[in-house]
């Protein structure tokens, strides 16, 4: 048995970095099964740098069936909210103009919540380097949440 914030973790981090549901939920279904494999008899959470250490690698097993900034339709579609509210579209330009590393940081790290010197062991790299790389991807994130603010202002 694993808990539900666990599956929720998983699920979202593939969702976002992927960009694709399917192939999203096939890399969950992969990620969960392998983190049930990996707890005792009366856990039911892994680690958090056991969870990042499995997304990790089912992410870089997984992102060659899915090709990198290429023209998504709006394939996440239970996360679509009207006009008035967020989009995904800011996360759509983030992906575009990050790199792939800057993109797992900040959703190991901002969105998901993991603490940077998790997100680092479990990934395998300094602290410095996730500091970096979630400073740069914040920056561009911001940066594409407010081009996408700028053009919904001249459409009013």
């Amino acid at each position: 048995m694993i808990d539900h914030e666990s599956v929720r973790k998983t699920a979202l981090f593939f969702l976002l970095t992927l960009m694709d549901e399917a192939v999203a939920q096939t890399a969950s279904h992969k990620a969960v099964a392998q983190l049930k494999s990996g707890l005792a008899k009366n856990e039911i959470a892994p680690s958090d740098e056991q969870l990042v250490q499995i997304l990790n690698k089912i992410y870089l097993q997984t992102k060659g069936q899915v090709p990198r900034n290429r023209a998504l339709e709006r394939p996440i579609t239970w996360l679509q909210v009207d006009d008035a509210g967020p989009s995904i579209d800011a996360w759509r330009k983030f992906q575009r103009d990050a790199t792939e590393a800057e993109v797992v940081a900040v959703a190991l790290g901002k969105i998901l919540g993991i603490k940077e010197d998790v997100v680092a062991a479990g990934i395998g790299v300094s602290l410095g380097t996730i500091h970096y790389r979630i400073g740069k991807g914040v920056r561009l994130l911001g940066k594409a949440a407010k081009s996408r603010e700028s053009r919904a202002d001249v459409r009013r």
